[in-house]
């Protein structure tokens, strides 16, 4: 089944020549380019296809059939185009997804936020539009990067559900809307970024000496409020981008 499930991902994306090694009489686990298993069971516990323009077409329905498949990476491949395949709700036990550089398009379907091991979530630099879904908490999606992309609409209330330890959270390079909702001042961030959009109002919620954040961009919005009576910890933060803004005051340090 593994093998039979790869070959059709293969022939799916054209027989690139970066796959050549994938072949029927090849061990998939240890011969095959950018595949990794867990050798016990005999199955694919990571898929990594990278920096190739002889990839085309979507990702293809057969992801589905890797039942252990854990790690996904599909970097800088140009012409990968369309949605997600609804078969990724397949993997169960996936805990990365990134896909990157590519022509990925449409808006995040529903079923991304169903994943109950997926920490790291990184779909940046791709043409996906739409709005932001709301994500499940309790550590899951520790990560994610939607930066570079076309989402619009506003920022969910309820962007996260649940418990969150320092999430990092990219949503830069989009043409998000609105307010920041005052329920992300309750998350303690270990890097924010949201610059590059359109966003309004009051962010002042976001900062303070108890903040755990190393990284804090919010340039190139409408923001407007008054630094002088926020504090930061010289302790964490590291880098703050609040240029292009029309926020005024000065910035204090806690002691």
């Amino acid at each position: 089944m593994t093998k039979t499930a790869l070959l059709k991902i293969k022939n799916s994306f054209g027989n690139p020549p970066e796959l050549s090694s994938w072949t029927q009489t090849s061990d998939c686990c240890t011969e095959w380019a950018g595949v990794s298993c867990d050798l016990a069971l005999g199955q694919v516990l990571s898929l990594n296809i990278s920096n190739t323009k002889n990839i085309s077409g979507p990702i293809p329905d057969s992801i589905g059939d890797l039942p252990i498949l854990s790690y996904i990476t599909l970097h800088n491949l140009p012409y990968l185009t369309g949605p997600l395949p609804p078969s990724l709700t397949n993997l169960s036990l996936l805990k990365t997804l990134t896909i990157t550089y590519t022509a990925l398009s449409g808006p995040l379907p529903s079923f991304i936020t169903t994943f109950t091991q997926l920490s790291e979530f990184n779909l940046s630099h791709n043409k996906i539009s739409g709005n932001l879904p709301v994500f499940p908490g309790d550590n899951t999606y520790f990560s994610i990067d939607l930066s570079h992309n076309y989402l619009s609409g506003v920022i969910p209330s309820s962007l996260f559900l649940g418990v969150l330890t320092n999430p990092i959270l990219d949503i830069s390079f989009n043409m998000l809307t609105g307010m920041i909702p005052s329920s992300l001042g309750k998350i303690n961030f270990s890097w924010l970024n949201m610059a590059h959009n359109q966003l309004k109002g009051d962010a002042s919620f976001l900062f303070g000496a108890s903040k755990w954040a190393q990284l804090i961009d919010l340039s190139w919005n409408e923001l407007e409020f008054n630094m002088s009576s926020l504090t930061f910890s010289p302790d964490y933060l590291q880098s703050l981008d609040l240029s292009h803004n029309e926020i005024n005051g000065s910035i204090n340090k806690a002691d």
